[in-house]
């Protein structure tokens, strides 16, 4: 009836939600793979055909009802740590990502703005 109540894997395997379905796409699966059957402006087909992804991150966003509890109580006094292996890995990670590599030791970052 036109709303997400689920998600079903490529395996067939349903997932049903209690409350959302949030999920997030590129412009060109959306409108190229996922909405291919629908009536979509050309227009909007043509940008999406013409969509290059650049550089980027993964974000995972949680709602979380309190505080992660990090194993080191250092990270709960920082607002946004850095998990990384150290300056010089950083820097390597940034610059394997600028040749259009996957760092081999990515940094991540955990934004906790529940504290």
């Amino acid at each position: 009836n036109g709303k997400a109540v689920a998600v079903r894997t490529a395996e067939g395997d349903e997932y049903h939600a209690k409350h959302t379905v949030v999920a997030s796409t590129g412009p060109d699966q959306l409108y190229l793979s996922l909405l291919a059957d629908e009536q979509i402006s050309p227009d909007i087909r043509g940008q999406a055909k013409r969509y290059r992804y650049g550089r980027g991150c993964v974000q995972i966003h949680l709602a979380l009802s309190e505080a992660p509890k990090w194993p080191d109580p250092r990270f709960a006094r920082v607002g946004q740590p850095h998990l990384t292996d150290g300056l010089d890995g950083f820097t390597q990670a940034i610059e394997q990502g600028f040749a259009d590599l996957l760092p081999a030791k990515p940094t991540f970052t955990v934004d906790c703005s529940t504290n």
